[in-house]
């Protein structure tokens, strides 16, 4: 498993995003859930991104897709979806990263399955 595909990256690019995005998109105040909840979700994002791309394996794909989710319902979770730019912000964030991570997963999947296959023969 390579991980350096472009699910990675994009993955990586959104979680940097998610964390500065309170700052760009108007909703960086210390009392803001979603301010806390961006800057959490992440950083914990960044982490398995970054193992993604260093130790690639399917369990960070998994705990992306978790995350992704996660991100998605966040506003509801935290009651802030009168904020209309942060909670376009986490759908758009979780959808992007849930769907690479799935489109990773599947990769990931499937040259283990084929290497398993070539070693058995």
């Amino acid at each position: 498993m390579n991980g350096r595909y472009w699910q990675d990256w994009v993955i990586l690019g959104a979680a940097a995003w998610l964390v500065v995005s309170p700052a760009f998109l108007g909703f960086a105040s210390f009392g803001n859930p979603a301010a806390w909840v961006a800057v959490i979700l992440g950083v914990f994002l960044v982490a398995t991104a970054t193992e993604a791309l260093v130790l690639p394996d399917t369990i960070e794909d998994w705990a992306d897709i978790a995350i992704g989710f996660g991100i998605m319902g966040s506003p509801w979770i935290f009651e802030f979806t009168k904020d209309a730019a942060a909670s376009l912000n986490f759908l758009a964030v979780g959808f992007v990263v849930t769907i690479c991570a799935m489109a990773a997963l599947g990769r990931d999947m499937r040259e283990e399955a084929s290497r398993h296959h070539a070693a058995h023969g």
